[in-house]
């Protein structure tokens, strides 16, 4: 989907979706294709299908992932020089790293009322390495280190839907689920108490 003469160079790319009318659509898309002179530009009404369609293409089957996130209530300069720091030394130009503003009906929702705790957070920034390479070293440990960085600069817990992200240990899932994990774990006790279902960030039943 990116012109070859852009394939390669430096850039920004913006993401979002609208659900809703499209007029009212196309007045919110507006002032963002007014910020440059786009590489390209795929906006338009779209069936939801078509939508998802565009994330699978950026992220084909049978290539490596492994992204980490964390959540940040502002985007503070410390912050901010962060993701430019490690998104110029990721370790391929198949990598990246990204914001995601997290607003609207995400923040409608009390935090305790689904598993899904950092509803009162405004950001997601993530380390996303990817690669087809057999040796997966180099990019784990770069999507580690700009995670880390991230940490250590106020960001906090994880996004259980990210691939490569869960080590099979508990810190993992007390990451994603916050305050929100022990409450889960006397529900595993109650509904699953021999750990059935028991893959990506795993809470293992109450004692």
């Amino acid at each position: 989907m990116i012109p070859p003469e852009a394939q390669g160079r430096d850039a920004i790319g913006l993401m979002g979706c609208y659900a809703g009318s499209m007029d009212e659509g196309e007045e919110v898309v507006a002032p963002l294709r007014e910020l440059a002179d786009p590489i390209v530009d795929l906006s338009a009404p779209m069936p939801f299908l078509a939508l998802h369609e565009l994330g699978s293409a950026m992220c084909p089957e049978g290539r490596n992932y492994c992204w980490r996130s964390a959540f940040a209530e502002e985007l503070s300069d410390d912050l901010q020089e962060a993701v430019i720091e490690h998104g110029e030394r990721t370790s391929s130009e198949l990598c990246s790293v990204s914001v995601w503003p997290i607003d609207g009906r995400v923040q409608n929702v009390a935090t305790d009322d689904t598993a899904f705790p950092w509803r009162d957070y405004n950001y997601m920034l993530t380390a996303e390495a990817n690669w087809e390479d057999t040796d997966s070293t180099t990019y784990i440990e770069w999507a580690r280190e700009t995670d880390a960085a991230f940490r250590e600069r106020g960001a906090t817990g994880a996004y259980a839907g990210f691939p490569g992200l869960d080590d099979g240990d508990e810190d993992t899932a007390r990451m994603v689920y916050g305050e929100n994990y022990e409450r889960l774990a006397a529900l595993k006790s109650e509904y699953d108490p021999t750990n059935l279902f028991r893959e990506t960030s795993n809470v293992p039943p109450a004692d």
